[in-house]
């Protein structure tokens, strides 16, 4: 599969049609049954600078970028920031991994080819290709999955305009053929669902 008209795959994590009901604090679901998973395993995980600029909903709600250098996990590399892994980054953080409006960049989880997305997949919506992956990423994080799916590891990005409702997924052919497989046969459909959430406030 050529690089120039790869489609990496994508998944939604966040109930689309209970969206955005939640405060970007919220500890949810798809952060112990997606990301933590996904970060444990990962062997390298990077957050991208987001905008630089405050910005005004429709509603007169002022978004202001996350300053990253101020975090206590992050450690600064070269235009973006490593996860410090000794320390807990997920719960008491969420506000890194839910934020959207671009007020941080995207994060991006290396694993190894053999990693299993059985578990993580049963918590996900059924998934899709897309054909514009650099939509609401950051750049230097785009630029990093195609590298990492060219070295034949995995790479999992979260949007930085969508915060943690979608997951996209780079991998080498082979072994995003039988990712995609597995999320087709694992992933439920809206239907599937029905009232359930995973944005569901975990108490």
């Amino acid at each position: 599969m050529s690089e120039t008209w790869f489609c990496p795959l994508n998944l939604t994590l966040i109930n689309l049609t209970t969206q955005r009901i939640y405060n970007h604090c919220n500890h949810l679901q798809a952060h112990e049954y997606v990301v933590r998973p996904l970060f444990i395993a990962s062997t390298e995980a990077y957050i991208y600078r987001g905008t630089l600029k405050e910005r005004v909903t429709s509603l007169g709600e002022i978004m202001k970028p996350i300053e990253l250098k101020d975090e206590s996990i992050l450690i600064p590399q070269k235009g973006k920031y490593i996860f410090d892994k000794t320390q807990e980054c997920i719960t008491g953080h969420e506000y890194l991994w839910n934020v959207d409006w671009c007020r941080r960049g995207s994060i991006v989880m290396v694993l190894e080819n053999g990693f299993d997305f059985s578990e993580i997949f049963r918590h996900c919506y059924k998934p899709c290709i897309i054909k514009n992956p650099n939509s609401g990423q950051s750049s230097g994080a785009i630029r990093f999955c195609k590298q990492a799916r060219e070295k034949n590891t995995i790479a999992t990005v979260l949007s930085a305009s969508n915060g943690i409702e979608w997951l996209t997924i780079y991998a080498s052919d082979e072994v995003f053929e039988k990712i995609y497989s597995l999320a087709e046969s694992l992933c439920k459909s809206r239907e599937d669902w029905g009232n359930e959430t995973l944005n569901q406030v975990i108490n």
